[in-house]
């Protein structure tokens, strides 16, 4: 097994009213992870592979969506719907 433990990486940028929130995901397997993956014949690279797909779903879908959060909270409003609050909003990414 490789020493790299990295399991997944992701970086998403919302941009809201020219401000930018960039939100990093970085996991790493501990040790009982690595031994749950062995004793269930699950190979690293494929464990390594759903975490990164499944990070990287989420970071798409949460940073917006957080960054709208801290942007209300910031402006003192309180806290609405998503279909309340139809602000216009770019995100980047960069999946590793």
């Amino acid at each position: 097994m490789s020493n790299d433990r990295t399991l997944s990486l992701s970086t998403v940028t919302a941009t809201i009213h020219a401000r930018e929130f960039t939100n990093h995901i970085h996991s790493s397997a501990i040790d009982q992870t690595l031994t749950v993956f062995e004793e269930n014949n699950i190979p690293f690279e494929r464990a390594r592979d759903a975490r990164q797909q499944a990070s990287h779903a989420h970071n798409l879908e949460e940073t917006p969506k957080f960054a709208k959060s801290i942007e209300r909270r910031a402006l003192g409003i309180s806290h609405t719907s998503p279909m309340e609050n139809n602000h216009e909003s770019t995100v980047h990414y960069q999946q590793f």
